[in-house]
């Protein structure tokens, strides 16, 4: 059982990023065998997420995951006898670079509604954190396939170039901005606030942006003139891995709906979201992704999205990093839902 790599402050506390390819309550068990204890025979492990992001902090027992480890103890009793609490910042980690491809399937109704369309992408990423929370990041796409009327055919271009900027503001609550080229059809600047209640499964929620739409089959600058766009989510996770959220958008063609899904995640961060989405008319929503390493919202994954092709009609926004997901990796519904898998 091998430990995660991690940073130790010293006197039994250390910190790590549990990553996409264990549970957190396995991350924390591995960093806890592998780092020696405080005076006092305690072991704090405080966990993080993408751009440095701080989530929980356990303080467990030496002692107690010797027993549970020798099997005189179980994973139960090192948490009843734990303290859990908000993580605080990693203090090093940075800065940090990430590379990685992200081969991808797009379909779904074209424009008219009348028939179906779709792109084969592969899109080469790169980012840089140069310092806790802040990243740098950029996106290469290419379309080694499409099908359809109005599909984009370029087969190069620049999918995605901004900078993110994320922090906690206190115990539950979260703040981002960010700029650029968000997706491949609009770019512009915005915001999102996130309340995530320390010990809670819920959470709310907004986001303001004001956006320029540009063709994604053209290279040129952005064009047009310029949308506010405006979103929120309340979401809540069950202790499976099942998420459940609504949201209130403004759509990229200028109107407002309702988008609902259902998502599960797995061991290893695979996911699938099953969903709707309702602009004065319904479309199904489908999304699978599957982690291809550990690199975060920036690293290598292979996945599929069945939505309307239209590049505006009933689409939200495509950011490329959201404040939900950004923190539930090392949130304390993440830790909770695994804790049987403590000592795997």
């Amino acid at each position: 059982m091998p430990p995660l790599p991690a940073t130790a402050e010293g006197g039994g506390r250390v910190w790590v990023d549990p990553g996409r390819a264990v549970p957190a309550a396995t991350a924390i068990g591995r960093t806890a065998l592998a780092t020696p204890p405080a005076v006092d025979g305690s072991v704090r492990v405080d966990l993080y997420g993408p751009l440095g992001l701080p989530g929980t902090a356990i303080e467990l027992i030496a002692a107690d995951l010797a027993n549970a480890l020798a099997h005189h103890g179980s994973p139960e009793e090192a948490g009843r006898n734990a303290r859990f609490m908000p993580a605080d910042p990693p203090s090093a980690g940075f800065p940090r670079l990430t590379v990685g491809a992200a081969p991808g399937l797009d379909f779904g109704r074209d424009a008219a509604g009348s028939d179906w369309a779709g792109r084969a992408l592969l899109d080469l990423r790169a980012s840089v954190e140069p310092v806790r929370g802040v990243a740098f990041a950029g996106e290469m796409r290419t379309t080694p396939a499409a099908w359809g009327a109005g599909i984009a055919g370029r087969p190069v271009r620049v999918g995605r170039a901004y900078a993110v900027g994320a922090t906690r503001l206190w115990d539950s609550g979260y703040a981002l901005v960010e700029a650029g080229l968000l997706e491949e059809s609009a770019g512009g600047f915005g915001g999102e606030l996130l309340w995530r209640p320390f010990d809670a499964r819920w959470a709310v929620s907004v986001e303001l942006h004001r956006v320029w739409r540009r063709e994604p089959d053209v290279a040129g600058p952005l064009a047009g003139a310029g949308m506010t766009l405006f979103g929120a989510t309340v979401a809540w996770d069950a202790a499976d891995g099942t998420r459940f959220s609504a949201s209130p958008v403004r759509f990229l063609d200028g109107g407002s709906g309702l988008e609902l899904s259902v998502e599960r995640r797995w061991i290893g961060g695979s996911r699938i979201a099953i969903g709707m989405v309702a602009d004065g008319w319904i479309a199904p929503l489908l999304r699978v992704t599957v982690p291809l390493g550990s690199g975060g919202p920036f690293g290598s994954e292979a996945w599929l999205k069945l939505r309307p092709q239209d590049a505006a009609t009933g689409r939200r926004l495509n950011r490329p990093a959201r404040l939900l997901d950004l923190t539930a990796p090392a949130s304390f519904g993440a830790v909770t839902a695994g804790w049987d898998r403590l000592l795997d």
